[in-house]
């Protein structure tokens, strides 16, 4: 099976080179304002998605699941990540909390240079008071982790895990990660006093529904003591991606709401209990590429995990949603879907 995924996934990157499209170095990929939680308060985030050259292992192989990819740079030098720094600092709008987003790691020194990263979060450090960035665990060294925690707002650093399971990890979603790597990064971060952000994935490829939960159900606990948030990734699907191959054929659903609702019940009375945020901010919510129910329920069920993740209301806002939809659920969560078929022909 593996050497099947490998195969697929190397004729993907060719083509996925082949149709990149070029953009502007000088011009981060987007920037917008968005909702999130600070101090305990809904506050306006700004997001940044710089152009760089983008993940260091999606270079080299790549994740089932990710397409970003697709929303890299070839070549970006420093001086042109100093004219996106510009663009930003045209944009800013006194938000105290700002999220940095590379389509890689920030602390990789090969995609943003030390004195690049130095210039960003000196000047935004001084006007905010929470900075988010993201970054595989094997940039973090204690070193790094002292640097960031120097700077006079708070740094949290978000940590792509996806899964607790080393098996998944490397059979499923070639993540090139080990849950062990995964605690010493997180380990570091918070001994320097960082916050740390964890990202889970719900639904990778070639699992059903029920794995699906259960995975996720497991991983939440298996990193409840080395986080300070929980970000469940719902899979949505991704151009140039072994999710997308799979989904064009017919052996991939993005999962449900359900599973989500489901996952959010078991789990959030145990992250309160050890005082850890458990959110969710799903891409392409209520589409057939993202998560989704039916066009009936998609909607009520978006704002309500929006509202949860903000702390607005809890999980029993679930008990106020009900919809025909959720037998056809309840039937993926008992028997094997699509996906397997894939399987029996590894």
């Amino acid at each position: 099976m593996k050497q099947k995924i490998t195969k697929i996934m190397a004729e993907i990157r060719r083509k996925a080179k082949a149709k990149k499209r070029k953009r502007d170095p000088k011009r981060p990929i987007a920037i917008w304002t968005e909702k999130d939680l600070l101090e305990g308060q809904i506050t306006d985030a700004m997001v940044a998605i710089l152009a760089t050259g983008g993940c260091s292992w999606a270079e080299e192989s790549g994740c089932t699941m990710c397409g970003y990819y697709n929303d890299t740079c070839n070549q970006v030098t420093e001086s042109d990540l100093l004219a996106q720094l510009a663009v930003l600092k045209e944009r800013y709008r006194d938000q105290k909390y700002l999220k940095i987003f590379t389509s890689g790691s920030f602390m990789n020194a090969k995609e943003i240079p030390a004195s690049v990263a130095t210039e960003f979060l000196s000047f935004f450090s001084e006007r905010c008071d929470l900075i988010c960035i993201e970054t595989r665990a094997e940039y973090v060294t204690a070193e790094a982790a002292e640097v960031l925690a120097a700077y006079p707002c708070e740094i949290e650093v978000a940590l792509g895990l996806e899964s607790s399971n080393d098996v998944v990890l490397a059979e499923i979603i070639n993540k090139n990660l080990t849950f062990e790597r995964y605690k010493n990064a997180a380990s570091l971060l918070l001994d320097a006093g960082l916050a740390v952000k964890t990202y889970l994935l719900l639904k990778p490829p070639l699992m059903t529904e029920k794995e699906a939960v259960e995975d996720c159900e497991r991983s939440i606990r298996d990193v409840l003591p080395y986080t300070n948030t929980i970000s469940v990734n719902p899979t949505n699907v991704q151009n140039f991606t072994l999710v997308d191959y799979l989904h064009h054929r017919g052996y991939y659903r993005p999962p449900w709401f359900y599973s989500l609702e489901e996952i959010m019940k078991r789990c959030m009375p145990h992250a309160k209990e050890r005082g850890v945020r458990l959110m969710s901010a799903p891409s392409g919510a209520g589409t057939l590429r993202g998560i989704h129910n039916c066009k009936k329920c998609d909607g009520k069920y978006k704002e309500a995990i929006t509202a949860i993740s903000l702390g607005m209301v809890g999980v029993e806002i679930f008990d106020r949603i009900d919809c025909e939809c959720r037998v056809k659920w309840q039937c993926d969560m008992d028997t094997q879907n699509a996906a397997m078929d894939f399987h029996s022909t590894g």
